[in-house]
């Protein structure tokens, strides 16, 4: 690159004009109303929106025409942005949002892949003024920032790079791969039955909130379990988090390997949502708001799962006949084969590649950060790169800011080069947390585990997160390459003991350099540290 003169960082408002405003007609003006729902954030279009009337758009609402850029934040860790296309009234609204309207130097959506970029979007949740769960971003925050400005043909080129980039071919996959898996289902399970087939209520073939009909056990307090909550639904599968017995949440149900877990309550996001309890070495329970299936001998619960994601879910449940009437439930009609013919249809729907193309599609959301750090680095289009005069901000339309002084710094971004600018906030968080310790994070030793999830390090969050989901982000961490995961010898004796997993942090060099090669010295010096602890010295 040598001999190629370097970008500049300009002002971002004296590239941009920060809510505009202008005259309109009567209130009887209808116009576009855009709430966040509707902002396709990751293809930064709009999607949905409704018509009103401009005397019933609440005060203090966001106008918008097309052309213009909209950056909200629904939550201090979920930022939304958008071009906004034809609008149907010529004219938008929506809460709570900034709208940019860029001059004649900057192209809207070379600016929107700029707000994407997760730099910007941390250093706007730290700018959040406002005390309550949505953010609120003050003037500054807009008039201190600073963006790095190419020419308009370079800015084209990097914008039809990360266009060709984005996510929207993977999601259209896995779209129609779930389309393709669920159709398959109501085909291999909705079909008319074939022989060896019976007509059954699901009375018939479950039982429905079992009392566990083993012997009670006592569970001293501090007892190590696992716990199932409401949230857990959500994943694709079950995955519990480990808790001690008395720090459990109440109430809780004991539950096994094999039972069903199903959003039984219209009134949550879980509803319909089911997974299968998975085989576990310590007590299992579930949150009483989950409702159990246990299906019967002869009766695959993989089947039954798939069973209820498929389309007889839409055609057996509806406003009349809700799965939290326990009664109506058990009356549901199943057509119900031979168990090897569920064992057969259950593999034949694992043979969709389903899991295959969420996984692309997550390795393409981390690939655009990765290629737009680059591109925003003037790695991509070197070949636009000819010397130009110095540059001078424009007066804008409406506008009384000054003109911009010509910058004469080179733009540079550090540390954020490194694969740290594709972090979530939860990733970042735990990754410093994780830092700063001087010794490993043991994972399997949940006294110690539990303490890291509730420590300080992941307070700025403000909401509650399960050692299950610090211990996926510590897995994603790794393969990011940013820590490492070590095995330390059990404390027990004897070969049948398992390792423990943990985490440590790689040292770094003044340069952030990683130093390598301290694993085994780490793990030895952890190891030590625990003996002595455990004999008093």
């Amino acid at each position: 690159m040598s001999g190629v003169p370097p970008w500049r960082e300009v002002p971002l408002l004296h590239l941009c004009k920060l809510n505009p405003r202008y005259s309109l007609p009567a209130d009887e003006l209808s116009v576009d109303y855009v709430d966040y729902a509707g902002i396709d954030d990751e293809t930064g279009e709009i999607l949905n929106s409704s018509q009103r009337l401009l005397a019933d758009v609440p005060e203090g609402t966001a106008m918008f025409r097309q052309g213009d850029m909209l950056f909200a934040g629904v939550t201090s860790g979920r930022w939304v942005s958008a071009v906004v296309g034809e609008l149907q009234h010529g004219v938008g609204f929506g809460p709570q949002m900034s709208v940019l309207r860029p001059g004649p130097n900057v192209s809207a959506r070379y600016l929107w892949h700029v707000f994407q970029q997760p730099w910007l979007r941390q250093q706007a949740a730290r700018s959040n003024t406002s005390t309550l769960s949505q953010p609120t971003l003050p003037h500054g925050f807009f008039r201190n920032l600073h963006i790095a400005l190419p020419s308009m043909d370079e800015q084209r080129y990097i914008v039809d790079v990360l266009e060709q980039a984005g996510v929207r071919p993977y999601r259209d996959a896995v779209d129609r791969v779930r389309h393709l898996k669920r159709e398959l289902a109501s085909r291999l399970m909705l079909g008319p039955p074939g022989p060896g087939w019976a007509l059954l209520t699901l009375a018939d073939i479950v039982r429905v909130n079992p009392d566990y009909d083993e012997t009670e056990t006592e569970y001293a307090a501090d007892a190590e379990v696992a716990f199932f909550s409401q949230r857990d639904l959500m994943a694709p599968h079950l995955r519990p988090t480990l808790v001690r017995f008395h720090d459990m949440p109440n109430p809780g149900r004991e539950v096994r390997s094999g039972d069903l877990l199903l959003g039984a309550h219209p009134d949550r996001v879980t509803y319909g949502h089911v997974g299968v309890v998975p085989k576990g070495d310590v007590p299992t329970f579930a949150a009483r708001t989950l409702t159990v299936l246990r299906p019967n001998e002869g009766v695959s619960a993989d089947y039954l799962v798939s069973l209820f994601r498929s389309a007889w879910f839409d055609l057996a449940v509806t406003p009349e006949r809700r799965l939290d009437d326990m009664y109506l439930l058990g009356r549901m009609k199943v057509a119900l084969p031979r168990l090897a013919e569920q064992h057969r249809i259950v593999g034949i729907l694992d043979a969709v590649p389903v899991k295959r193309i969420e996984d692309a599609l997550e390795k393409s959301r981390v690939l655009y950060h990765a290629l737009a750090r680059d591109a925003f680095d003037g790695k991509l289009s070197t070949r636009w790169r000819a010397p130009s005069p110095a540059y001078v901000a424009p007066s804008l339309p409406d506008d009384d800011i000054e003109a911009a002084p010509v910058l004469s710094s080179a733009f540079r971004r550090a540390y954020r080069t490194t694969a740290t600018e594709q972090l979530s906030l939860l990733q970042r968080l735990v990754w410093r947390g994780l830092r700063g310790r001087s010794q490993a994070l043991i994972v399997d030793d949940p006294e110690s585990f539990e303490a890291f999830c509730t420590s300080q390090a992941l307070n700025p969050l403000h909401q509650y997160v399960s050692p299950s989901q610090v211990r996926r982000t510590l897995e994603q961490l790794c393969a990011l390459g940013l820590i490492q995961q070590i095995s330390l010898p059990p404390r027990a004796k004897g070969n049948a003991a398992p390792y423990l997993a943990a985490f440590r942090a790689y040292r770094q060099s003044k340069d952030w350099r990683s130093k390598d090669g301290l694993a085994s010295r780490d793990a030895k010096a952890l190891r030590a540290s625990i003996l002595e602890a455990e004999l008093g010295l």
